[in-house]
């Protein structure tokens, strides 16, 4: 039996439980005594792991407390630790601890009798189905060689999963019906009649209230035709699993045997369509959360990043588990064991790998069409029986099986269930009982008395759980809602799920693998690269348009691969510039107004969804306020996208929401820790403050600009190698625009170059910018021709991005030349726009670091009459087409562009990049945060955009 630290208390709680069990043992004469012995030590352990788990934090307080207090000793020749063990079994510790904890002693006995009650009914049928197990498995099952308890979550008063180890195998035994489990595993016989490796569940006996289950030995594949054969199976899981809204086969719930993956506990079938509770965000947001929820992310088997503590971030589905991703969890641990030191802390746990994976390294990302083809094809299959009128009865005989109903997931209960056995919570019952029922009457439609019930079986260590029988109603619902989700919906969200694992997995995302290099470009654009240019823009408007989500009242938004706290997952974008709705907005009025000018073929619902798209986004603001900062990720993003948005469509109100977000700004004299860059931080606010100053001709925006500025500056880091600032993104201060030196100091110079402050201020602006430039010409590598990016650990590596290298350079130089014709800029201008080609134009389409991004510097360097190598620079206009036409024809790519709505790395920007190709457009570039183009660029001296906001 395993030694805990206070294995000589716990044998005060758990021995009369051991006792009762060993004459319940003596009393069953049809196990021989090596059974009874294998059985008795089994039990043992189970109740002192449960006692151990229940006291120990209880324990460790009291030992800290005793040497606290003096009642042990501390040091000397008696070990402390010694003393207290001796001191927790005489009796005055039991009646102070009935005295400090007064529910705990109670609480713990009840839990020890139930398991122990549990147990015996568990061997009870051991012994009266011994028989008909040996012929119903076909294996023998004369003698019982090793039984292991306590496999998973406690449920029913005690009751937990078994594996039993006879002489002739392993079997598991099942606290539960398991008539689902044979239901199941016919209805998928007569899917794949034909299939002798099918996908399957494990054979079962069903015996009522409990049943049992052959064991699965997990086996990794021999053959890499058998690696493509299981994911092809795990395809066609998803597919099935989408039709039965079935949920919770997270990696413990499918095994790998071989080519063939299998669900060993399929209980939780015919899951209830999700309600949202939260609709303050408008019901466009809400039809978005419910189209994710209940979408073929559902079942569990697609890549997903747990949320809770002790497992954020960490992958537990069965597809992608381990795949590269975080494969340790922050869980607390016993430290300093067996002294007088110990103590619960946090401590890094490395995970075991998955069962649920056909080779010791998860290869999926390898077969992500073998996955594809097994859940489109499955998806045909059960259509054609649909269509055949064939389904509905197959489904038939799912009715009066027992399922599992999941209202909320087990880490909640898990969490609540610590709660309570808080050693504060065991002091004072009745204050943490009303504090588990304020966590569990959140987020859920269940009763008063469901959740009192939830609260009792968390008192006594289970996990609750909701069963009910699968009536006509709940099948005809779940075939309802799978004929209503559109499959090219699913299609996309499927895979987009396998995107965000796959950017996940680059735990080191600090080399740009999307360069290629292309020659560069030659001819002119001709009218045929006006009709590509066209037929790519309609492409993107018409697919960014489709996958809107659509709510009752005329609301849009989008689901997207997004990037939060957690990394990256499928959910509803946010209400930010970069990749939200801020930008979407921003790209479909330009889209409208381009069409309006005869620059792009109209496309009908332009306008209807970005009117939707608006009042999602006010909802959004309406619910929560944005951080503070950030032209691209903040209050500066939703002042650029508001004010872009009124000089776009011309609507008054849309200015109103740009100052009003400004307001929020004023004033606010910030101290400590604040982000700093252009994407999240403070110098991401004065571009947009300085853009509302002209458009408003209020000079409030100035002075709140002025004092961004000021802070800013005082934050800068200044010595011999120049200005920088500490970076959210980085250890280390960075360069390039995005996060680093170059977008601060370009930022700190347009201020400059305003009426922002006095004098000084801004010849102190100015002076901290330049020193901002020093430092970024001090990461110039004049071996390889570009600039350093800092985010890489040996600080070699090399990117042309406009987020953290040379595009991003080049624009903040050119903006700053074309407004101050110095001859420096143009310099920097040249160097980078050479270093960008030299390593070669993107194969991906972005803004942000594609090839639209890269386009945005040869046009600007165009204008201006940059050359390279003696040649002026050409648009790289065909480039451009030609990779939005490779996704146009191949929409099944795993790129951010295709399955990313929003504006610097997704559709979004292809539909803005795309509008302004055409010469004569005088849409904004987002690149430089323009909410207008402004005066100095020639071609926009007449633009209506400018006359429109007075400038």
């Amino acid at each position: 039996m395993p030694r805990y630290s206070f294995s000589e208390v716990l044998e005060g709680f758990t021995s009369q439980e051991c006792d009762r069990f060993k004459a319940f043992l003596e009393s069953k004469p049809a196990l021989e005594a090596e059974e009874q012995r294998i059985v008795l030590q089994s039990v043992s352990e189970a109740l002192f792991a449960e006692a151990n788990a229940a006291l120990l934090r209880v324990l460790l307080l009291e030992l800290h407390a005793a040497k606290l207090t003096g009642k042990i000793p501390d040091g000397g020749s008696e070990d402390p630790f010694i003393a207290f063990v001796l001191s927790a079994k005489r009796p005055e510790f039991m009646r102070h601890l009935d005295d400090r904890y007064p529910v705990l002693v109670r609480r713990l006995e009840c839990v020890l009798a139930r398991k122990r009650r549990a147990l015996e009914a568990m061997v009870s049928r051991i012994i009266d189905d011994r028989a008909r197990l040996a012929s119903f498995f076909g294996m023998s099952c004369d003698r019982l060689l090793a039984l292991n308890v306590d496999l998973g979550d406690t449920h029913d008063q005690g009751h937990a999963v078994a594996k039993l180890q006879f002489s002739g195998g392993a079997l598991m035994y099942k606290p539960r019906p398991v008539e689902l489990d044979v239901r199941f595993d016919a209805f998928l016989a007569q899917l794949f009649p034909e299939h002798s490796e099918r996908i399957r569940v494990p054979k079962a006996m069903d015996c009522a209230e409990y049943g049992w289950c052959a064991f699965v030995e997990h086996r990794y594949c021999t053959s890499e035709d058998d690696v493509s054969g299981f994911y092809r199976k795990l395809g066609q899981w998803v597919a099935v699993l989408h039709l039965l809204a079935g949920v919770d086969i997270h990696c413990e719930n499918l095994i790998a045997a071989g080519s063939v993956p299998v669900i060993v506990d399929p209980e939780c079938l015919f899951a209830k369509a999700t309600v949202v509770q939260d609709k303050s965000k408008g019901r466009a947001y809400v039809e978005a959360v419910r189209t994710i929820f209940d979408s073929v992310l559902r079942s569990g088997i697609l890549p997903y990043r747990s949320l809770f503590e002790g497992l954020k971030g960490v992958d537990v589905s069965s597809m992608a588990a381990s795949a590269g991703q975080q494969s340790s969890a922050s869980v607390p641990v016993l430290v300093d064991d067996g002294t007088a030191d110990a103590r619960i802390a946090q401590g890094c746990v490395v995970l075991n790998a998955p069962l649920s994976q056909p080779c010791p390294k998860n290869v999926f990302l390898r077969h992500v069409d073998d996955i594809s083809d097994g859940f489109v094809q499955t998806g045909r299959l059960l259509q054609e029986l649909d269509d055949a009128g064939r389904l509905s009865v197959l489904l038939d005989g799912f009715r009066g099986c027992w399922v599992r109903d999941l209202y909320r997931p087990t880490q909640v209960y898990s969490e609540v269930k610590k709660m309570l056995w808080h050693p504060a919570s065991l002091h004072d019952a009745e204050k943490a009982r009303l504090r588990a029922e304020l966590i569990l009457n959140k987020g859920t439609d269940l009763t008063p008395n469901q959740v009192a019930r939830e609260i009792e079986d968390l008192v006594l260590r289970d996990i609750p759980a909701y069963r009910s029988k699968v009536s006509k109603a709940r099948i005809a619902d779940a075939l309802k809602a799978w004929r209503s989700s559109e499959s090219e919906t699913q299609q996309i969200i499927f895979r987009a799920s396998i995107l965000a694992a796959d950017l996940n997995s680059r735990a080191d995302r600090r080399r740009d693998n999307s360069r290629k290099s292309v020659p560069r470009p030659r001819g002119g654009t001709g009218g045929d690269v006006d009709r590509a240019r066209r037929k790519c823009a309609e492409w993107a408007i018409r697919r960014l348009l489709k996958f809107s989500v659509r709510g009752s009242d005329g609301s849009s938004m989008w689901i997207g691969v997004e990037h939060g706290m957690n990394g990256w997952g499928v959910d509803p974008v946010d209400a930010d510039f970069y990749n939200g709705l801020g930008g979407i907005a921003f790209a479909l009025a330009g889209y409208q107004r381009e069409a309006t000018c005869g620059r792009v073929n109209a496309v009908d619902g332009v306008e209807e969804v970005l009117d939707g798209c608006l009042v999602t986004l006010r909802s959004m603001e309406s619910a929560s306020k944005p951080k503070r900062g950030g032209g691209f990720n903040g209050a500066g993003s939703r002042i650029l996208a508001w004010l872009a948005l009124h000089v776009l469509l011309g609507r008054s109100e849309l200015l109103d929401f740009a100052v009003e977000h400004a307001e929020t700004l004023s004033g606010d004299d910030r101290v400590g820790e604040v982000e700093l860059d252009i994407i999240s931080g403070e110098a991401g606010l004065i571009v947009p403050l300085i853009q509302l100053a002209e458009v408003t001709q209020d000079a409030r925006w100035l002075a709140t600009a002025a004092s961004i500025g000021n802070r800013v500056a005082a934050a800068a880091i200044l010595d011999e190698r120049g200005g920088r600032w500490r970076s959210a993104a980085s250890e280390q201060p960075l360069g390039g625009f995005a996060h680093g030196a170059t977008g601060v100091g370009w930022s700190l110079a347009r201020l400059s170059l305003s009426q922002a402050g006095r004098e000084s201020d801004r010849k102190r602006w100015a002076g901290i910018a330049e020193q901002a430039f020093d430092f970024e010409k001090s990461l110039y590598d004049e071996e390889h021709g570009a600039w350093r990016d800092l985010r890489a650990s040996d600080g070699m590596d090399f990117s042309s991005a406009w987020c953290h290298g040379g595009i991003g350079i080049a624009m903040a130089a050119c903006d700053l030349y074309e407004r101050t014709g110095r001859e420096a800029y143009l310099d920097t201008l040249q160097t980078a726009v050479e270093s960008s080609l030299r390593l070669g134009w993107h194969k991906r389409v972005n803004l942000c670091h594609g090839s639209l991004g890269m386009r945005e510097m040869v046009s600007k360097g165009k204008q201006i009459g940059i050359e390279v190598d003696g040649h002026a620079l050409e648009g790289g206009d065909r480039i451009v087409l030609a990779a939005v036409d490779k996704l146009m024809n191949d929409a099944d790519q795993l790129v951010e562009e295709l399955y990313v709505p929003g504006l610097m790395t997704g559709l979004s920007g292809i539909v803005h990049g795309m509008c302004r190709i055409h010469p004569e457009s005088d849409l904004p570039n987002p690149l430089l945060m323009e909410a207008f183009r402004p005066c100095n660029d020639r071609r926009v001296a007449q633009s209506p955009v400018v006359s429109a906001v007075g400038a």
